[in-house]
């Protein structure tokens, strides 16, 4: 019973505890229960209230597709990381997150155009407060990665097998092993062969871009064979011509042209362009390996002790490209996407502003290709093309060229010296207002003018973004700037002491920290400026200090007996003098118009530029100069540029290959800008890309389309191969030949499928009416430049002179070179070659657009370089021994065979039903419209002209201008504009057409307000008689009475531009009268008056007597036009 008594207590105790226990097992699972409760219900209020609120009024703008501010709204964990402005919510906190105060319009608004109601809002703050649920099953749009390493062309180049085919004796070599393949497999067939005719002229077509004449079809139709038509193609390759061909298609993705675009500062013409157009040429015709070809183009500047000296010319590949108003910018991400696209067939200049949609492609790879090309310069200076020995007059010529560039050089090199010493000695002028414009608008993209003794806009910039930098990146030098900085002006004093006072005395301050600190405290701040005061000085004695110790360092042999510099000095000066410092940044780091800010400066900047021009531009080929490029000595690392602008520098990237293909190049680039590096990265037999986008450039070439029907974009948007097995077989090919481009001419041309005719049939139409599987040859039609090129060619004019400077006047008359060396003018090219689909020169051209529009048709009936070469033709043909001889000659000459006697019929019926009637009497023409040469001293007109170009308003020079021969003459029907000199002064004429006694009336005026004005004199019979009169804004009566002439003599109305050129349009009308005569009848009943004569200029203004065309022209235009001759096959 004690026992029993003594136990008792502990066994409420133990009961206790297991009740206990049991109350919480079961509490636990209530809670449990609960909380998964909430769960479902929070995981339903999401989806039924913030899903659809989100999908309405967000993920527009901020998902998959679009991220404005760098913020995805399509998941929590894109909430979480936010965008440029930080976290887009704070868990359980709505209060402090961006999303609601975004919404409420508290710091920004949105979404933008509809303000969220105040439930919605209520919905998405609840949500906040409830944790954020969002359940993984969740997606607000598809964001499915991609698998990049399996895209074709990303894969390494195969070595397929050759495939099986059925009908073994069609294929002449592996080619036709993988077209017979799939043709086959698509129940098709390939097309018999061309003819020996077509294939000849395929062959000439294809490699020089001229046609073959009748007697070498004839030769090679008598002798056909596959050993003759390899030693055809052969011998096509071996001619100069074939350089021209293809190099006019490698000019296409070079957006070669002859002028800059729109610039500032300098003239747009860049007079030197054709070196790279003559280096493109020669390499072709030389077989230069494509790889080596390739880094010529990108760095052959580094390999000058390995290469000719006019191999630097290949760097006009870079530098032949727009300037873009000089935006340093937009250069580089012209010479990114020319580089990208033209050799690897990659759009990467679409990761400017922002990882790519598509290829695996980021912006951090933009800029590391932007730094290469950032620090890849043109000189000045540029070399000279020919290094050997120079007349005294070509040397006299060189010398000025160089020493104008020296000039030039040195204003920029002097200027950017000053401005680094003003920004030293100026240092804190320029920290407070860069601070104080740090949350400002954003005015990277402005070009402000200032006076000369303004702080520059382009150094201030520089601070900005060199305090941002330092706020972001947490430089600790400037810590104690930016927690300054955040205090409030109307406390700032006790503030910055107390914030000053604990740096100095926490004793977990650095030691940079600390010594910032107590120089402030000694500067007693009493507001932010003195803080940037204080910033200034400190770093100023700092700077002293630190060249003193260089100046008295101890000499060789000497002790040393300094302490060592102190750590927190050498890590102000580190953050001062950083690489993105404005105190160390490089010449190139500024644009010239930002380098000299102020008006006066600018001026010498432009007639040093102008001065410049017009040495190179009177200077003949043999001085010409080569678009070279060089690296910068002072490398600026780059940054990437958040969307895209400079003005919001962001993390420091390398240089360095596209990081997806690290199998390629993995290693940042180290020497020089990196454009070596580049390069071999490019060639690297590794590189899936290079090989498979030049052989499919060549095959389409050959085809008219290629076998990626997308040449410049093999990424993911780009089409798919035709045939992968094929193109792989051909790039693998193609490298282990040497990357010789004219043995793949060779192979592909030697292939039964490039031999075929192109002829349709109904099987291949109903199964490939694209012909992709290339069951027929495609029917090609003559670009522009071919085209014209034979119209000159079947005509005998065209002159075959290979290489040279460009010509202007792609229609004039006198212009019989290859369309290939017309001077492209970008801002201007000529209606012509737009018509005829020519590419543009601002961006790089893979393939042309094929267009058929009314304008082609019209050119071919009536421009005059058509009518020219079927009037000599026409003629040629007419002096044969007889009509069907003169036809015959017709057909050879154009069409390279003889007519078949339907033809010869026909042609003759023409020729009998179209005889020319008796040309009318001509129109004797009273007033002629022309130009001369007036001899100031003798007071005589010599050598008069017509004017030989007709507009359709106006007599000019030719179709532009200033004409390049006698410049801005002009007449229309109420004046003109004379010439550039007195050698070219504008000529009105009047022709009397009987002896006659007349009167003059008329007014001369000069309406401009800019310019000089003009001067204008009238010649009766070859003598002055009124006149000279000077006119700027005035105008002057031109009448004289009883003027006596002869039959034939003429009355002269000439204007000059009284010494200087500009703004000299004249009115000039005047009015020649004959008086009324009274004759007596012969019976002498009757007095008659004979009515006055009168000729009006203006009113008497024509336009040019039609050309009158012969049958035989007709004949020769006919066939001229016909499909046969516009047409390959």
């Amino acid at each position: 019973m004690n026992y029993m008594m003594k136990q008792s207590p502990k066994l409420p105790h133990f009961i206790l505890l297991i009740c206990l226990s049991l109350l919480s097992v079961f509490a636990n699972e209530s809670r449990a229960e609960s909380e998964k409760q909430q769960q479902v219900e929070r995981v339903r209020f999401f989806e039924e209230h913030v899903r659809p609120l989100l999908l309405k009024h967000c993920i527009d703008c901020h998902g998959p597709k679009k991220q404005f501010a760098e913020l995805r709204l399509d998941s929590r964990e894109n909430l979480l990381k936010g965008g440029e402005s930080g976290p887009a919510i704070v868990v359980n906190q709505p209060d402090d997150s961006l999303l609601i105060s975004a919404v409420k319009r508290e710091s920004l608004e949105m979404p933008p155009d509809q303000t969220l109601s105040s439930d919605e809002i209520k919905v998405l703050t609840t949500w906040i407060e409830q944790g954020a649920v969002w359940p993984d099953s969740a997606r607000l749009a598809d964001t499915k990665s991609v698998d990049f390493s399996r895209h074709w062309s990303f894969q390494p180049i195969q070595n397929p097998p050759r495939p099986v085919v059925k009908n073994i004796s069609w294929p002449q070599n592996d080619i036709d092993y993988f077209i017979l393949a799939r043709l086959e497999a698509e129940q098709l067939s390939p097309s018999p062969p061309a003819a020996p005719a077509t294939l000849l002229r395929r062959m000439h077509w294809d490699l020089t871009g001229l046609l073959p004449t009748y007697s070498e079809i004839e030769t090679f139709t008598n002798s056909f064979s596959p050993a003759v038509s390899q030693a055809t193609v052969d011998k096509l390759l071996d001619s100069p011509h074939y350089g021209e061909r293809w190099g006019r298609h490698w000019l296409d993705l070079a957006r070669y042209a002859d002028t800059k675009g729109y610039v500032f500062f300098e003239k747009p013409t860049f007079h030197n362009a054709f070196t790279y157009r003559d280096y493109v040429i020669e390499s072709f015709n030389q077989d230069k390996p494509f790889n080596q070809f390739v880094l010529e183009q990108l760095a052959a500047d580094y390999l000058t002790d390995e290469l000719p000296h006019e191999t630097l010319a290949a760097l006009g590949f870079i530098t032949v490209g727009p300037r873009f108003k000089n935006d340093t910018h937009d250069i580089i991400s012209d010479r990114i996407d020319v580089v990208t696209r033209g050799f690897l067939g990659l759009t990467v200049g679409c990761a400017r502003c922002h990882d790519h949609k598509y290829d695996p492609i980021s912006i951090e790879d933009y800029y590391s290709l932007y730094g290469v090309f950032r620090n890849s310069l043109q000189p000045i200076d540029l070399p000279f093309r020919d290094q050997d020995s120079l007349s005294p007059q070509l040397a006299e010529q060189a010398q000025k060229i160089q020493q104008t560039a020296q000039e030039l050089n040195q204003l920029y090199q002097q200027k950017h010296q000053k401005v680094l010493e003003d920004t030293h000695q100026r240092l804190a002028e320029y920290l407070t207002v860069a601070q104080s414009q740090r949350n400002g608008p954003d005015t990277v993209k402005f070009d402000v003018i200032v006076d000369g003794d303004d702080l520059n806009p382009e150094v201030l910039l520089l601070w900005q973004e060199f305090l941002d930098l330092s706020e972001k990146n947490e430089d600790p030098v400037f810590s104690l700037w930016h927690k300054l900085a955040k205090l409030p002006a109307t406390n700032f004093q006790p503030q910055a002491l107390k914030l000053l006072q604990h740096s100095v005395q926490n004793q977990k301050t650095s030691p940079t920290e600390h010594l910032i600190a107590d120089h402030l405290l000694k500067q007693h701040p009493q507001t932010f400026d003195d803080v940037i005061r204080g910033y200034a000085s400190l770093f100023k004695q700092i700077d002293q200090a630190w060249d003193t110790r260089i100046v008295t360092a101890a000499r060789p042999g000497q002790q040393k007996t300094s302490q060592p510099f102190p750590e927190a000095k050498t890590d102000v000066l580190k953050a001062f003098y950083s690489p993105h410092s404005p105190l160390v940044m490089p010449l190139h780091g500024y644009t010239v118009l930002r380098l000299f800010p102020d008006r006066k400066q600018q001026q010498k900047v432009k007639e040093l530029n102008d001065a410049l021009d017009q040495a190179r531009a009177a200077a003949p080929a043999e001085l010409a100069q080569m678009l070279a490029l060089q690296d910068a000595k002072q490398i600026i690392e780059p940054r990437v540029f958040k969307r895209g602008n400079p003005g919001m520098p962001a993390q420091a990237i390398s240089r360095r290959y596209l990081q997806f293909f690290d199998q390629v190049s993995a290693e940042p680039f180290t020497e020089g800008s990196g454009r070596l590096e580049l390069a071999q990265a490019i060639i690297s037999p590794e590189n899936p890309l290079t090989a498979r986008v030049i052989v499919n450039r060549v095959w389409q070439h050959h085809f008219g389309q290629g076998l990626v029907s997308t040449p410049s974009d093999f990424g993911i948007q780009g089409a798919k191969p035709s045939h992968p097995e094929l193109l792989d077989h051909l790039a693998r090919w193609f490298m282990q030949h040497d990357w010789s481009i004219k043995q793949l001419h060779r192979y592909i041309m030697s292939s039964a499928t490039y031999q075929q005719q192109s002829r349709s049939n109904v099987a291949g139409e109903k199964r490939d009416p694209a012909n992709k599987l290339l069951w027929r040859m495609n029917r090609r039609r003559q670009d522009f430049e071919t085209m014209r090129d034979t119209l000159l060619q079947v005509s005998h004019q065209l002159n075959l002179t290979v290489g040279g400077k460009s010509v202007r006047g792609i229609a004039a008359t006198a212009n019989k070179r290859r369309t290939l060396y017309t001077f492209i003018d970008r801002q201007n090219v000529p209606g012509l070659l737009r018509t005829f689909d020519f590419p543009s020169p601002d961006v790089s051209s893979g393939a042309r657009n094929s267009t058929s529009v009314p304008g082609q048709s019209l050119f071919l009936m009536n421009h005059p370089l058509v009518l020219n070469a079927a009037r000599i033709l026409g003629e040629q043909a007419h002096k044969s021994p007889d009509s069907q001889a003169g036809i015959r000659q017709l057909f050879q000459s154009i069409l390279q065979r003889e007519p078949t006697p339907d033809e010869l019929q026909a042609m003759q019926q023409f020729l009998e039903s179209d005889q020319v009637e008796s040309p009318p009497a001509p129109v004797i023409a009273e007033w002629e419209y022309g130009y001369g040469a007036y001899d100031e001293k003798t007071e005589t007109l010599s050598n008069f002209k017509s004017l030989p170009f007709w507009n359709g308003k106006q007599y000019q020079g030719g179709n532009k201008l200033p004409d390049p021969k006698i410049g801005w003459v002009f007449l229309d029907n109420t004046g003109g504009h004379p010439g550039n000199d007195m050698r070219h002064v504008a000529v009105i004429r009047w022709r009397a057409p009987e002896t006659m006694t007349v009167s003059l009336h008329g007014k001369l005026s000069h309406e401009l307000p800019q310019g000089n004005g003009v001067r204008g004199r009238v010649l009766i019979a070859g003598k002055k008689v009124l006149g000279p009169w000077t006119l700027h804004q005035k105008s002057v009566d031109t009448n004289l009475e009883k003027i006596q002439l002869k039959q034939g003599q003429t009355i002269d109305f000439v204007v000059d531009i009284a010494g200087q050129l500009g703004f000299d349009s004249f009115v000039w009308s005047p009015e020649i009268k004959t008086q009324s005569l009274a004759l007596t009848a012969a019976s002498g009943e009757k007095t008659e008056q004979t009515p006055a004569r009168q000729w009006n200029y203006s009113r008497d203004f024509r336009k040019p007597e039609p050309v009158r065309i012969s049958p035989w022209q007709s004949l020769a235009q006919i066939l001229l036009l016909s499909n046969e001759f516009q047409f390959i096959d």
